[in-house]
Order: structure tokens, then C-alpha cells, then sequence
């Protein structure tokens, strides 16, 4: 985000790459305003099934220009976009929201000094991170890992 002033922006896609920018099938969110999606280089661009929301009317900025969703994708050709609010179940969770599921002290400090205590003679699944970011992702509707 090299020389950005402006904060709340999205990813931008700037410079000179070497090769096609491909981005597809994410989620861009600016529930409270702001660009969702920045595109100023002159390599190609393929975009599709992308999910974008922002508050803001002309979220998206091509070239130096705000410009509104049917104008980024009349202008990058991207197939199967939309653009609307997004919803998760349970988006505000953290390490302390963690802990209480636990039915341990719900802070980030309780939580260091569990993990703390890993070894191989006390091992706890729940204080893997591959649990804990499971967690996590349960909280934006994404599937567990394995």
C-alpha cells in the first residue's frame, strides 16, 4: 500500500507486475465506506466471482478513477461479481470470545499462558493453531481445515 494516504481502502494493485493479476472468488468488505478494490497497472487483469460491498457509491477505483460496480466490471469484464452487503454469523470473534467457549478466562493474556504450557507431556488440541483458526473461520461461515 505504498504511497496510500487515504484510510479504510482496499487492496490496491499498483506498480509494474511481471505477469497477469488474477483475483478471483474473495470478499471485499468496506461496511463503512471507502474503496473496495484499487486497479492502477498496466498488466492484464482477470477478475471473477468476486464479492464486494461498501457504503461508499464508487468503491472501486480504475486507473485513478472512482467508478461504481457496473462500471468495474463493464470496464475489467468480471463474471459473476456482485455487489452487496455481506453477512457472517459471528464476525466480532476473538481470543477472548475463544476463551469463554472454553469456559476459561476470556483474555488474550489467559490465553498466552495456556499455550504456554504446551510440551509433549501436555498437549491440548485446543491450543493448536489449526483449532483456534478454525474457530475463527466458523465465525466468517468459511469451512474448518482438516
Amino acid at each position: 500500500m505504498e504511497g496510500r494516504d487515504r484510510l479504510g481502502d482496499g487492496p490496491p494493485a499498483l506498480g509494474t507486475p511481471s505477469q497477469w493479476v488474477r483475483v478471483q472468488n474473495n470478499r471485499f468488505l468496506q461496511p463503512t465506506g471507502g474503496t473496495v478494490f484499487e486497479y492502477g497497472t498496466a498488466a492484464p487483469l482477470t477478475v471473477s466471482g468476486n464479492r464486494y460491498y461498501s457504503s461508499t457509491g464508487a468503491a472501486f477505483r480504475l486507473n485513478g478513477n472512482d467508478i461504481a460496480f457496473s462500471q468495474w466490471t463493464s470496464s475489467t469484464g468480471e463474471t459473476g461479481a456482485t455487489f452487496s452487503p455481506i453477512t457472517f454469523p459471528d464476525p466480532d470473534r476473538t481470543v477472548a470470545t475463544y476463551m469463554s467457549s472454553l469456559g476459561m478466562t476470556p483474555s488474550l493474556d489467559a490465553f498466552m499462558t495456556e499455550a504456554k504450557k504446551q510440551s509433549k507431556n501436555n498437549w491440548r488440541t485446543q491450543f493448536t493453531a489449526k483449532v483456534v483458526g478454525n474457530y475463527f473461520r466458523a465465525g466468517f461461515g468459511i469451512a474448518p481445515l482438516p
